[in-house]
């Protein structure tokens, strides 16, 4: 029985594959590959987060004055909300 298990271990071992496109992807966007930041591509960041307050405005107009009315707990809260 024992010598019977050990044939069917070896019959279902797994290959090793090659490296996901996923990990390949990682890899190449990690700090060491990364490309610097552009004035052009802070731009266009800035210019989706507007965008995406201006939705969350039109979409949730007293969002901001819900979120003042939790109290906050924490010791250095000193900021203003939006």
């Amino acid at each position: 029985m024992a010598d019977q298990y050990k044939i069917t271990r070896q019959f279902h071992k797994k290959k090793r594959r090659k490296p996901s496109t996923a990990f390949k992807k990682r890899k190449r966007n990690s700090r060491r590959y990364r490309k610097p930041v552009t004035e052009q591509n802070q731009l266009h960041g800035k210019h989706i987060i507007a965008q995406i307050y201006a939705k969350i405005i039109q979409l949730f107009p007293e969002l901001f004055e819900w979120m003042r009315e939790i109290e906050d707990f924490r010791e250095a809260s000193d900021y203003d909300l939006a």
